[in-house]
């Protein structure tokens, strides 16, 4: 059963605005390459020398640079780096790229917005940045000064991995097209936040960009799979842009917070 939460509804002067999804695909190899994979690797180690590692998939980020990577500001409570549970189990994050995702850079530090808040599932500058090792990727991300509020009209590339918790091994990125609309209807502009498996913003992935031809104009709230789904359900109308976060907003913030790491590591 759908639980309808934050329906907050974006608008443009009294005209609220949507995502018409209109299809979806598997991304070929090496496209948007810079759309990585958040990862945690759980270590055992009874026998020092046969450690057993399990690798749980978090969200999805985009690497903005060799040693920055965006993502959901939820995803950083889950990102912390190299953390001893007990004597003998230990966890390690790292981003994970490449052709079928078997080359990792490890998490270093993580920044989680100041002012993000999470009153029941309704997330506020849900937004995070990620300090790896250095990612050797050929393709790089960049943030578009354009605000996604102007864009009625023009379409958009939702990418995103599939949560591995429902998907054997790990599943290729997806890649999502959608048209921003107006919504003739507000009603029909709500986004269920939680899907029927009892699944949700923190339970599956989230973290992907949302893409124009200049750069990331926004970062996904929600899963992917939620995204897909919620649009079934809509049975063809708009779905609303609460599931994403405007990134235009954030730039002086997330460029500042570069820059003043750059700085101190000369």
């Amino acid at each position: 059963m759908f639980v309808l939460l934050a329906q907050f509804i974006q608008r443009i002067g009294c005209v609220p605005l949507g995502l018409n999804i209109q299809s979806a695909r598997e991304a070929e190899d090496g496209e948007y390459a810079f759309v990585v994979r958040l990862e945690r690797r759980i270590i055992l180690e009874f026998d020092e020398n046969h450690p057993f590692e399990n690798i749980i998939h978090i969200c999805t980020c985009v690497a903005l640079s060799p040693s920055w990577a965006l993502t959901a500001g939820h995803c950083i409570h889950s990102a912390a780096p190299d953390t001893q549970l007990t004597d003998y189990v230990r966890t390690r994050t790292h981003v994970s790229y490449g052709s079928h995702n078997v080359t990792t850079a490890e998490v270093i530090s993580t920044i989680l917005h100041p002012n993000f808040h999470d009153p029941l599932f309704k997330m506020e500058n849900d937004i995070g940045l990620l300090r790896t090792e250095i990612m050797r990727l050929k393709q790089f991300a960049h943030i578009s000064e354009t605000d996604i509020s102007s864009l009625s009209g023009q379409e958009v590339i939702i990418g995103g991995y599939r949560s591995t918790a429902q998907h054997a091994g790990r599943p290729p990125l997806q890649v999502l097209g959608a048209a921003v609309v107006r919504c003739a209807l507000p009603a029909r502009c709500a986004a269920p936040r939680r899907a029927p498996s009892g699944g949700g913003a923190c339970a599956t992935d989230a973290g992907g960009p949302v893409l124009l031809a200049t750069g990331v104009v926004a970062i996904n709230t929600i899963s992917l799979e939620t995204i897909q789904l919620c649009s079934a359900v809509s049975k063809g109308q708009p779905i609303g842009m609460d599931i994403i976060t405007s990134t235009k907003p954030y730039i002086k913030w997330i460029e500042g917070n570069i820059k003043r790491d750059q700085l101190l590591l000369t």
